[in-house]
């Protein structure tokens, strides 16, 4: 059955002076006999919806309700109002809204001098219009629907002969409602979001016209469920001129299963009319049901959902324990074909292969050898471009154990640390402060030399240890360094032209070529590990062997930060 709901505006302060009204100059008056605007407005029926869009909070007005009225000398320009943007409340609920001039002394009067006035209104009032008759809409929050649906009016040419002028309230946003069956679904508590919606506009009150404005997010629509019938009903309202091809809605169930649709048929949303979309959600996916047009199909339409399977974004493993040694596992990643992802490991001991890919795949993990200490990383995996979907992460846990370390031969005495006393004696001056016996790490034995401090303004050498008797050269001088540093070691072998190993940028196994010059625009990170340090003396020129001449010496950056422990400086021969 069709019906209009018609809500009464009685009699405004009859009797007001009109110079208490408005001080307008331009609306004729010419005495005491203007007359106070008597409103009744209408939200008018939308019989080409179902369901019906009638204002968001029901059929009645609320209590506290405010709408904005607008008049003009009949004849004249908009720029030219007389009455811009008076507010009107509702003092009561219910069928007859009673609306009174929120200020008594700003209503709106009818010219005692018989001349028009056209009008327009607009809900929900905003204090911010003013006379450029635009009123900013904003969709972003939708959990009271009633307060951003936008409603608008219009009557012409009334004077005080028909003080009772009908505003007829037409809806200038368009509705959306997704309504859901279930099939061994429990839709209690389901949420839906919106994403890539257009979030603002405005009402142009000239025209009645609402316009998009550039702002894109989401929103969230107003659910409601029915347990017993297991049926839910999402319902949000659009700028008119959304594309439906632009937006991604997203639904998230209580138990977890979670869908995710994007509509690949062009629908441009119009104001006034409600598009309902219609799903079915299984456990294997959501079936449409219907046409999903809306009546009449002129102007607009809704869609066909299609078929939509749960998203899948799960790995085989949340937890991979691997022993002490070099060791490969894999874990299987599962998602949709064409799900873009990456994957990364916090820590450096960890490779992934592959790092990125698409759909469905194996991940090799691989982890380097720990003596060290029990350590942990994070692998994460991370789907691209999805408003649904969550980063999901694997933790790596490795055992240690004691690594058969094998040396060669030190390269002059107490070189492996173990004796200081023999180490000291060797040098050709004495250490900074800094340069310390450790034994609190050692890559073999008990006691390592330990670097630890901010260097001084200038590029030292730390020591340089002298050519032991019966010193015969090698072809390799290997040591082993382990923690961090802000800029490189340096390290001199005496010759006739002198060599240098630079050292920057250490992270693993590192083998060196000889230099023309020191140099210090690297740093070490060793990632808690001990990394082996070669330096290849191929093609080098022979190194000092007389005893007593300087040998080799390992020298550090200016002004920066080392925390390095190095141990077993020792000979190689091939």
């Amino acid at each position: 059955m069709k019906y209009r709901m018609i809500f009464y505006l009685p009699v405004l302060g009859m009797l007001l002076l009109f110079t208490r009204a408005c001080n307008k100059t331009d609306i004729p008056h010419g005495n005491d006999e203007s007359v106070a605007v008597a409103f009744y407005s209408a939200i008018s029926e939308v019989t080409h919806n179902d369901p019906s869009l009638t204002r968001a909070s029901g059929t009645d007005w609320d209590a506290g309700d405010h709408i904005g009225i607008y008049a003009v000398p009949t004849g004249k320009t908009w720029e030219e109002a007389s009455f811009i943007n008076v507010d009107y409340v509702n003092s009561t609920g219910g069928a007859e809204g009673i609306f009174q001039a929120a200020d008594a002394e700003k209503a709106v009067m009818l010219p005692g001098n018989g001349s028009k006035l056209d009008f327009v209104a607009y809900y929900p009032y905003s204090a911010a219009a003013g006379k450029d008759f635009n009123v900013t809409v904003d969709i972003t929050d939708q959990t009271v629907p009633s307060r951003i649906d936008v409603l608008y009016a219009k009557a012409e040419g009334k004077d005080k002969t028909t003080p009772k002028i009908p505003l007829i309230f037409d809806h200038k946003l368009a509705q959306l409602v997704l309504s859901f069956s279930a099939a061994d679904v429990v839709l209690e508590g389901m949420k839906v979001t919106l994403n890539n919606v257009t979030t603002n506009g405005w009402l142009n009150l000239t025209d009645g016209v609402v316009r998009p404005g550039s702002d894109i997010g989401e929103i969230m629509p107003v659910v409601k469920t029915d347990a017993t019938a297991d049926t839910a009903t999402a319902t949000a309202f659009l700028l008119p001129g959304q594309q439906m091809t632009d937006i991604t809605i997203a639904i998230a169930l209580a138990d977890g299963k979670k869908y995710e649709w994007k509509p690949v048929e062009d629908n441009v949303l119009v104001g006034g009319y409600s598009h309902t979309y219609t799903f079915t959600l299984t456990p294997g996916g959501i079936a449409s049901e219907g046409s999903g047009t809306i009546r009449p199909i002129e102007p607009g339409k809704g869609g066909d959902a299609g078929e939509l399977e749960p998203l899948s974004f799960t790995v085989d493993k949340t937890t991979v324990n691997l022993p002490a040694s070099n060791a490969t596992t894999t874990i299987t990643l599962t998602a949709d074909a064409g799900q873009a992802w990456t994957a990364v490991s916090d820590q450096p001991w960890l490779s992934l292969s592959p790092e990125s890919g698409s759909g469905t795949a194996v991940i090799t993990l691989t982890a380097t050898e720990n003596t060290d200490v029990r350590r942990t990383t994070a692998v994460t995996f991370t789907p691209a471009a999805s408003s649904v979907l969550s980063p999901v992460g694997v933790t790596v846990i490795q055992e240690y154990g004691e690594a058969e370390h094998v040396v060669g031969p030190t390269l002059f005495p107490g070189s492996d640390f173990e004796d200081w006393g023999a180490f000291t004696a060797g040098l050709a001056t004495g250490l900074p402060s800094y340069a310390t016996q450790s034994t609190a790490e050692a890559y073999t034995g008990t006691s390592s030399l330990h670097l630890n401090g901010r260097t001084p303004d200038i590029n030292e050498c730390v020591f340089t240890a002298k050519v032991p008797e019966n010193f015969t050269m090698p072809s390799k001088i290997v040591f082993y360094i382990k923690g961090t540093s802000e800029k490189s070691l340096s390290i001199i072998l005496y010759t006739t032209t002198t060599a240098y190993y630079n050292l920057k940028d250490c992270d693993s196994d590192t083998i060196l070529s000889s230099g023309a010059s020191n140099k210090y625009d690297g740093l070490i990170n060793t990632g808690g590990n001990w990394v082996k340090v070669t330096l290849d003396m191929t093609g080098s020129p022979d190194i000092a062997t007389t005893a007593g001449d300087n040998l080799i010496a390992f020298k550090v950056g200016s002004g920066a930060a080392y925390n390095l422990w190095i141990d077993d400086i020792t000979v190689e021969n091939e």
